[in-house]
């Protein structure tokens, strides 16, 4: 690193950024955790204006001039810069013609995926104003998954806006100051680790198998076999319903059939899959408005008896999620 970098933060890394990190490792080049979208703007946009306000938002949220270091350090750190230039490019397309515009931002955008990030040196978060037409523009916002999840993009979204009206109209920016993703690093170190492992060891015990989906090999003459589909229509009303009248949540029904389904699929009465939280504790001030990666996957385990109701699992389903909170 530059050693003329001003450094603010330092502060070990989330669960879910640990896994990104350590994919991203063992294959740089993979773009599994390249987020990537597109967004059209009709009327006008000062490109000038839109820069400036990008800089006023990586200046806002210290998640956005951070970087990743693992070389030469006991664990990997997450280090929060005191400055770091938001990367904000425009291109003119307005003299092509329209099928050209389209070829020229499909490749933009390969070219963007294809570029990728070194979480330890780059920008984490880069932004394309393709102009189509002088009322047209095309928007390809980028940035790496270890920073933030979507729950954070609206956040962001509904700040930026904040900000380019501001200096659009002259008014003062917002003077708060958002919660900081440290203060939930913080958090997490500490709670009691053995505490949850404990828990997570008596959830899994006596699991031993592992639960597949079936998949669609080819014949002998390596043609692949003809698969038939059928539509239905899920009466999700109904499903409501049924979670209210039990005390359970929506997505304790579908987890549950879910698991159902596996277990018919592999012959048993017990299967375990990973299951994505949002992972914002409502312990932490100001959890809601934090931008970072809060995400986690968690094993959900479906096990049911042979004389067991479908009310009775899907309470048994419910409980371990409200303990593990």
């Amino acid at each position: 690193m530059n050693e003329n970098i001003e450094i603010t933060k330092l502060s070990p890394l989330a669960p879910m950024q640990e896994g990104m990190l350590l994919h991203y490792l063992m294959d740089r080049d993979s773009e599994a955790y390249v987020e990537q979208m597109t967004m059209t703007v009709v009327g006008e946009l000062d490109v000038a204006l839109f820069a400036a306000s990008m800089e006023k938002l990586v200046e806002r949220y210290d998640i956005l001039r951070t970087i990743f270091i693992y070389e030469e350090v006991e664990e990997p750190l997450q280090v929060v810069l005191q400055q770091r230039p938001a990367e904000v490019i425009h291109k003119n397309l307005s003299q092509m013609l329209e099928t050209e515009q389209i070829a020229y931002i499909e490749a933009w955008k390969k070219q963007d995926r294809d570029r990728k990030f070194d979480l330890s040196k780059d920008v984490l978060m880069r932004v394309a104003i393709l102009t189509n037409a002088p009322q047209a523009h095309t928007i390809i916002w980028s940035f790496h998954h270890i920073l933030m999840d979507g729950w954070c993009v609206g956040i962001l979204f509904r700040d930026f806006a904040r900000i380019y009206l501001a200096l659009r109209d002259g008014h003062p920016l917002p003077d708060d100051t958002p919660p900081a993703y440290t203060d939930y690093i913080q958090w997490l170190q500490e709670q009691d680790q053995q505490q949850a492992a404990t828990f997570w060891s008596e959830y899994l015990d006596d699991y031993e198998h592992q639960a597949i989906l079936p998949v669609y090999r080819s014949d002998s003459e390596g043609k692949k076999r003809e698969s038939n589909e059928k539509s239905y229509t899920i009466p999700t009303a109904k499903l409501q319903e049924l979670a209210n009248h039990l005390q359970v949540t929506l997505n304790t029904v579908f987890s549950t059939a879910w698991g159902l389904l596996l277990q018919r699929m592999n012959n048993v009465d017990d299967v375990v899959f990973g299951t994505v939280v949002s992972g914002r504790p409502a312990e932490v001030s100001g959890i809601e408005d934090m931008v970072g990666l809060f995400i986690n996957t968690i094993p959900k385990r479906i096990k049911s008896e042979g004389n067991q109701s479908i009310a009775e699992l899907l309470q048994e389903v419910q409980r371990p999620t409200v303990i593990s909170r």
